[in-house]
């Protein structure tokens, strides 16, 4: 049966899919966030809530991608009462980081695939993309998973420093090329909620490399200094180790004297 949309309404909803990827061609640089930086990026300053990050430079004709979100229920990114984590955000948002892609926001997708027969690539076609990713997320039961272990093998794990409390979870995805209509790469790993940030951006390494032939550094960390209440008698200076995109920061050290050029053991 064809989506309601696709009668009456389908010639306004077509022009407005075709003004609107002519228009996003020219918005691929103003997109800033709060983040690391991977390329062109220069640190404009740091807050109490993290670090900000002004994008200085990226291409001129950026490699369009779609990053669909992830079916399946809500994730959390760690144990207790917090925010959950949308797998598709993080791989778009390091793919925009980088200055080489421009990510289409899911609110201007025609459609949502979650599974590789349901990618329309003429919905793809009309929003002018290149790629397109899609994925999904479970928990997996013990009789799935001892199931698939004999029938499949174990999906990869991810290395942990500690154990987990609570159950795995099981992600997959499928990176398209539009203009050829085929799948290109697909991957599946199966972590403890802790990694699931780790998943993510091992899927924006993935499809980074797919893509541009070259390693994707998604999944690295950044070193800095903060400097609270700078010239000032209460100033006081932070180490602070950081994901590549600014999240799951970590104060190392802190000392009332400045701290000069950090760098890796």
């Amino acid at each position: 049966m064809k989506p309601a949309w696709r009668g009456a309404p389908a010639a306004r909803k077509l022009a407005a899919a075709r003004k609107l990827a002519a228009a996003r061609k020219l918005e691929a640089a103003r997109r800033l966030a709060a983040a690391a930086a991977l390329f062109g990026m220069a640190v404009a300053g740091a807050t109490a809530h993290g670090l900000e990050i002004v994008i200085t430079q990226g291409w001129d004709s950026p490699t369009r991608i779609a990053v669909v979100p992830f079916g399946g229920p809500p994730l959390r990114d760690r144990p207790g009462p917090v925010a959950t984590i949308e797998l598709a955000d993080v791989v778009a948002f390091d793919l925009q980081r980088s200055g080489q892609f421009d990510a289409l926001p899911s609110g201007d997708m025609l459609s949502l695939p979650t599974m590789p027969e349901e990618v329309l690539f003429r919905d793809w076609r009309i929003l002018d993309m290149d790629y397109v990713v899609i994925g999904r997320a479970w928990e997996p039961s013990a009789g799935a998973a001892r199931e698939r272990a004999g029938r499949e093998g174990p999906a990869p794990r991810m290395k942990e420093s500690s154990a987990e409390a609570g159950g795995e979870v099981s992600i997959l995805y499928y990176l398209y090329d539009v203009a050829a209509e085929r799948e290109i790469r697909r991957g599946q790993w199966t972590v403890p909620p802790r990694l699931i940030r780790d998943v993510a951006h091992r899927i924006s390494d993935d499809v980074y490399e797919a893509v541009t032939g070259i390693r994707g550094a998604f999944g690295t960390k950044i070193l800095y200094v903060l400097v609270e209440d700078a010239g000032t008698p209460q100033a006081t200076y932070s180490l602070i180790v950081a994901d590549a995109d600014g999240e799951r920061e970590r104060t190392l050290y802190r000392s009332s004297e400045p701290i000069l050029s950090p760098s890796w053991a």
